[in-house]
């Protein structure tokens, strides 16, 4: 009777021989791969070892030089950074003022003189050398407009606005005619 052992092959003796070979082959083979293994890893040990006194002296310098840079460099960008919001902050305040003020609707006086220029120029020239009575044919924007600016209150102090009914055809196209008078205290 066979004893059984809990090494013994499962392969009959002439196929478990060439396999025993053949792994005794590969141990041989793994025992030179970790001899070469072994050489290599002391090289590199001795270079880390190398690598390692030097390391300290020169990480020493760079973390020096980069902290000295972060100490000196911190207060002068925090400063730089103040003076910019300051800046911004100007320019943004003097925006929204020049915002506020074009969104105010302007005196009536300055309005109605922008208006009786924008008709002729010579009307306020007129005015200035005491002409106050005013009589001309108006294209209908700028009849609109002044009838407009006429009718607001507080407009009575400058003007008197009298609207006549006709209308008059020209070449550039239709016109009111139109009368008002001016009080000379519009040009101060």
């Amino acid at each position: 009777m066979k004893q059984l052992s809990m090494f013994a092959s499962p392969l009959p003796p002439a196929v478990a021989e060439p396999c025993l070979v053949s792994l005794n082959h590969a141990r041989h083979h793994l025992d030179r791969e970790l001899c070469a293994l072994d050489q290599f890893t002391r090289c590199g040990l001795r270079a880390c070892v190398r690598f390692e006194k030097l390391l300290p002296r020169r990480l020493h310098k760079i973390l020096l030089f980069v902290s000295l840079f972060v100490t000196f460099a911190t207060p002068l960008l925090g400063m730089l950074k103040k003076s910019l919001d300051d800046q911004w902050k100007t320019e943004m305040q003097q925006q929204v003022a020049a915002a506020l003020r074009a969104s105010q609707p302007k005196p009536l006086k300055e309005r109605l003189k922008a208006c009786l220029d924008s008709v002729d120029p010579r009307i306020l020239q007129a005015l200035a050398q005491g002409q106050t009575r005013f009589r001309g044919d108006l294209k209908p924007y700028q009849f609109a407009e002044l009838q407009k600016l006429s009718s607001e209150s507080g407009a009575e102090a400058y003007i008197s606005f009298h609207a006549e009914s006709a209308l008059a055809f020209g070449a550039d196209g239709t016109y009111n005619p139109a009368q008002f008078e001016l009080n000379p205290n519009l040009l101060q």
